[in-house]
């Protein structure tokens, strides 16, 4: 009777020790499965932190900003937007002042939203820009002979030379910037303003036309 007891005391010891050890080799794999999800977290978050930062990127290009401006010997204040044009360059432009009309016959047009007056319109020109700089600089002294009121000026537009030319003609002060772009193309930007109104609006015109960066 004695013995039965042991034997059955032994087994039980056993059943025992087989459970702790499946409980130790449950746990073990169960934490070794957690790191690996938590690895795989990781990577899935790190993978995905480029996405974010462009989306981050682009959100801010739709972020509204001040910006300072001289008319009438006064300092003002604008509020500005960035837009980026298909047809490959940046430019800030006065949202309370001024809307889009982009790639319109092949190019975009910024309207006043007060009068019909006053507009930008921005145009990508395939060609040579080595010659149209040719071109411009023979027709100095003929411009200014014909009108007075005749002015260029070679401006840096963010790291691209730049042709201001500025005239008064028909009351209207009219600039005209011919851009430097990459290998194989120019963009011409073509500003209108009645005279009555340039003193509150050319500045602001001006402003916007100096941000303009080739993309």
């Amino acid at each position: 009777m004695e013995k039965r007891v042991i034997k059955v005391n032994l087994v039980g010891a056993i059943c025992v020790l087989i459970l702790i050890v499946a409980a130790i080799v449950g746990a073990v794999v169960l934490i070794t499965k957690g790191v690996k999800t938590d690895k795989k977290k990781d990577t899935t978050d790190n993978n995905n932190t480029p996405q974010a930062e462009t989306n981050m990127v682009d959100s801010n290009e739709n972020k509204e900003f001040k910006e300072s401006v001289t008319i009438n010997d006064q300092v003002q204040q604008i509020t500005m937007k960035q837009y980026r044009s298909k047809l490959g360059y940046i430019m800030n432009y006065d949202i309370d002042n001024f809307y889009i009309e982009p790639d319109v016959d092949g190019v975009d047009k910024y309207q006043s939203q007060y009068t019909d007056k006053i507009y930008i319109i921005i145009n990508r020109i395939d060609g040579s820009f080595a010659d149209k700089s040719k071109e411009i600089l023979s027709q100095l002294s003929k411009n200014k002979n014909e009108n007075s009121t005749y002015e260029m000026k070679e401006e840096n537009f963010s790291g691209k030379l730049c042709y201001k030319e500025q005239i008064e003609k028909n009351d209207e002060t009219f600039i005209k910037c011919t851009i430097q772009g990459n290998d194989g193309y120019y963009f011409v930007v073509e500003g209108h303003c009645g005279n009555e109104l340039k003193e509150g609006t050319l500045p602001i015109m001006e402003l916007m036309i100096k941000s303009i960066e080739v993309m």
